[in-house]
């Protein structure tokens, strides 16, 4: 697949293009939000699959369970600080909107 650079930084851009990107090293990382009631077909990221089973990729998931849903971080491995920082992001907004929520 070719790449239009022109195109890479622009808003959705890059949508449909991730993996290309990624294994053509224009991209470091690409998230997917996975709601358990959406097929899996539709969510975009089972392609990446194959590359993140033989460390081409690094994968990174975190599980919410109300509402149910998985955040799907997929990073080059030179790139893994995104997708760690990603998910301790991730994490600490989690409990904060626990906190509030358990206290309001």
């Amino acid at each position: 697949m070719e790449i239009d650079e022109t195109q890479i930084d622009k808003p959705g851009g890059h949508n449909g293009r991730e993996l290309d990107l990624m294994l053509a090293g224009k991209k470091p990382m690409s998230s997917f939000l996975a709601e358990d009631v959406v097929p899996p077909e539709l969510i975009g990221d089972a392609e990446f699959q194959p590359y993140a089973e033989t460390s081409q990729i690094e994968k990174f998931v975190v599980r919410n369970e109300e509402p149910a849903f998985e955040m799907r971080t997929y990073c080059l491995p030179t790139e893994e600080w995104r997708g760690n920082s990603k998910t301790l992001s991730f994490a600490f907004h989690e409990k904060a909107r626990l906190k509030a929520f358990s206290t309001g």
